[in-house]
């Protein structure tokens, strides 16, 4: 409650890199192009445990980073910490990676990837390789584990004991969107790339059955997706939000289109002021923010006051910005990947 209100303050001393480098293995090499900074710099987002005040890093993937560990960062007492320690890897390991996927038809994506292996996307040690997360970690509230969406399987880690679980094969391309729903405790995987549809496949974590793809309304996009209710909303800037309702699965379109151009898939909903908090692109006012009332579709906009660098990515922040709600006040977090020091800005 000493921050200000509607105001962007940096936490000084929180960055990822300097704090978690010196937790790592000893015998731990990484063999990727921008090593540890991958699992915050590239494509990977985050999860929220929202009831804890805990968010958990998995990243890394391509050339970027090797690293396939998940990371820790308390938001009570601003600390980080080792869930799941990485793997353990030899130039062998990844010169056997790079061989098989530099062998046609490998995908050029997947070229001179770090950790895709025989040819599955887990090491030696049962582990999960370092990916793009995209948007594809959510908190399993009752299970207390993260759900992740793999190269090829869904996976599941226990950031208190550092068990993991490799579940159900589900190709990474069967959403890059996830939101889990508590209430049913089912998941939805939501893609962006398959013709003109907003398709998804929801996971039953208690069963580990992934049902088929289905087929909501819409243009496809890289939607901000994200639970208001008992609806799962997709925001992107140009088109119409779409609605797809968790318990009869029926989609629509919803409101009008936002106002100004959206930075990448980075938003969140707030339960307690009721609104939907979009991050605007940079040719907008950056650091501002598009503002969605989930009831009557009106549009609004907030800028917080203060300084926030604008990052190279157009797609780094994904959900490593959120809304956290505390008793004493509404405060929106983002790890910036320009310093990775937490920014937080106090809503209410």
């Amino acid at each position: 409650t000493t921050l200000p209100l509607n105001e962007w303050v940096e936490v000084p001393n929180t960055d990822f890199t300097s704090h978690v480098t010196p937790l790592l293995p000893a015998e731990f090499v990484d063999y990727g192009t921008i090593k540890l900074r991958g699992v915050f710099e590239a494509w990977c987002g985050a999860a929220i445990d929202r009831q804890r005040g805990r968010m958990f890093f998995h990243g890394g993937g391509h050339q970027d980073s090797s690293n396939n560990g998940l990371y820790e960062f308390n938001l009570e007492n601003m600390s980080w910490r080792v869930a799941m320690p990485p793997s353990i890897l030899t130039p062998a390991d990844i010169q056997h990676s790079k061989d098989i996927w530099n062998t046609p038809p490998a995908p050029g994506w997947t070229t001179y990837t770090m950790g895709y292996d025989y040819p599955n996307d887990y090491w030696q040690d049962g582990k999960s390789t370092a990916l793009h997360t995209y948007r594809t970690l959510d908190w399993r509230e009752g299970s207390d584990e993260v759900l992740m969406s793999g190269f090829k399987h869904i996976w599941a880690i226990n950031p208190d004991t550092g068990a993991f679980r490799m579940l159900t094969l589900a190709p990474h391309a069967s959403g890059v969107n996830t939101v889990y729903d508590d209430a049913t405790d089912q998941w939805f995987m939501l893609r962006i790339d398959v013709n003109t549809y907003w398709s998804y496949r929801i996971y039953h974590p208690a069963t580990d059955v992934l049902d088929p793809m289905r087929n909501a309304v819409g243009v496809t996009a890289n939607r901000t997706t994200l639970q208001v209710g008992r609806k799962i909303f997709g925001i992107i800037g140009g088109q119409l939000p779409l609605t797809l309702d968790i318990d009869n699965l029926e989609s629509a379109n919803f409101g009008t289109v936002p106002p100004v151009s959206l930075y990448g898939s980075t938003g969140d909903y707030s339960p307690r002021l009721g609104k939907i908090y979009l991050m605007n692109s940079p040719s907008t006012v950056w650091g501002s923010f598009s503002v969605l009332d989930p009831v009557t579709g009106e549009w609004s906009q907030y800028t917080p006051s203060g300084v926030l660098p604008v990052p190279g990515n157009a797609n780094q922040p994904f959900t490593k910005f959120r809304i956290y709600e505390r008793a004493n006040g509404v405060f929106m977090v983002l790890f910036h990947v320009a310093n990775q020091n937490l920014r937080v800005a106090r809503l209410a």
